[in-house]
């Protein structure tokens, strides 16, 4: 069981605010020789927002059989990605972008409902993936500081009415997807190990778990309007390559992916139904990176760059955060993995934002750990980092496990 006091501050100019957060998280975990079973929760309360909030991180049971086959049913992370950063082809986990900030970069995985049957060789395997639900992503509430609200229109033009200006801004929850046949997603992956190098290969189809925020004008009296911001699952096909090698200490990596039917968000609006409109197109990503292990106190040090491009000759499509980006981090061990700093960065090559961040772990017993940090992030008012009431970010976490 792990329980948790974060203390974080924000700064932005002339404000500064302060809040409190407890967190519960106790873990249940059960090993045999045929049945493994694994509860991870969350209970968290924050001050002085005054709310308390409950997840289930995983709940999973697994069956093995002779060491040749497993079956693994329940909520659990599946993240065949060989990149650090910039998986492609976690396509049954979504990225919490929040997350990425206040987790310092790592973790920032969701994970998905599932079932996966999986065939074991000796330098081989098969894994068949299904999922009948998307992976459950929490919505930003209009009066959060994470929600963009500087990339949402404060007015719009109406060519027979003239300018509205925005009264109101809503955002909803997304259509949860019935459980049907016709809503499964389903993912293949098959890969091959060796000495120095492994290597798979994937087919998915199903739910794009990455959400797109749709945008509705209802238009007012008086030449106001209200903006509802609305999340939405959409469908997509795949195939994925990941690849990685080691190389004593050296290590390469490259995981890419075709989407062959992407949904984008656009950043025009359809008249007159005044919503978001939007189109399909092919989409390929790639990540490449690098990463070297340092005898000196067990340094690591890795960087990450990733590339993506659509054949849509639409000019107002709106790429997925992150399309283009590089990334980098530093990581070293003293007083036998007592105290653990490091530092990372990533930066937005689309809006040239980025967010830096420097962290320290202490140990204090195997109970009690102390952790502490520091993340700065800049960009322009309209740029995935920039856009954030937070420009810096102080955490400071006492954890107690027993």
């Amino acid at each position: 069981m792990e329980n948790g006091i974060t203390s974080l501050f924000s700064f932005e100019e002339d404000y500064s605010c302060f809040s409190d957060k407890f967190t519960l998280a106790p873990s249940l975990q059960y090993s045999g020789e045929v049945l493994e079973f694994k509860a991870d929760a969350e209970l968290s309360a924050a001050y002085p927002e005054n709310t308390v909030a409950f997840a289930m991180d995983e709940l999973y049971l697994t069956y093995y059989n002779y060491g040749i086959w497993k079956a693994q049913i329940g909520r659990f992370h599946y993240l065949p990605g060989s990149s650090e950063f910039f998986s492609n082809t976690n396509y049954c986990s979504t990225p919490d972008y929040i997350k990425l900030i206040e987790n310092q970069g790592k973790d920032y995985s969701l994970p998905g409902d599932m079932f996966q049957l999986s065939l074991i060789g000796s330098d081989m395997y098969i894994k068949n993936t299904f999922s009948i639900t998307p992976v459950y992503s929490e919505t930003v509430t209009a009066d959060s500081p994470w929600l963009p609200s500087t990339l949402l229109p404060a007015s719009v033009y109406v060519f027979s009415d003239g300018r509205y200006y925005r009264d109101s801004l809503y955002t909803e929850n997304p259509d949860w997807p019935g459980i049907t046949i016709e809503n499964l997603s389903y993912n293949f992956e098959t890969g091959y190990s060796a000495y120095w190098f492994d290597l798979s290969l994937q087919y998915y189809r199903g739910r794009d778990n990455i959400l797109l925020n749709n945008l509705e004008i209802d238009l007012k009296e008086n030449n106001f309007f209200d903006l509802s911001i609305k999340p939405t699952y959409e469908k997509k096909t795949a195939m994925g390559l990941n690849l990685s090698a080691n190389l004593n200490a050296l290590h390469f990596w490259f995981d890419g992916s075709y989407s062959f039917d992407k949904s984008f968000q656009s950043s025009t609006i359809d008249i007159p139904s005044y919503t978001t409109i939007i189109y399909e197109a092919d989409l390929l990503e790639t990540t490449a990176g690098t990463r070297y292990d340092f005898y000196w106190h067990d340094m690591t040090l890795f960087f990450e760059w990733k590339n993506s491009w659509n054949n849509s000759e639409e000019r107002f499509l709106i790429p997925p955060y992150l399309s283009s980006a590089l990334a980098g981090a530093l990581r070293l061990n003293f007083s036998d993995y007592r105290q653990q700093p490091g530092a990372y960065l990533v930066y937005n090559l689309d809006d040239n934002s980025w967010i830096s961040a420097l962290q320290w772990k202490y140990y204090m017993n195997d109970n009690i750990s102390f952790e502490a940090t520091g993340a700065v992030l800049r960009g322009e008012d309209d740029t995935l980092f920039g856009h954030y009431e937070q420009d810096y970010l102080i955490s400071l976490n006492i954890i107690y496990r027993k």
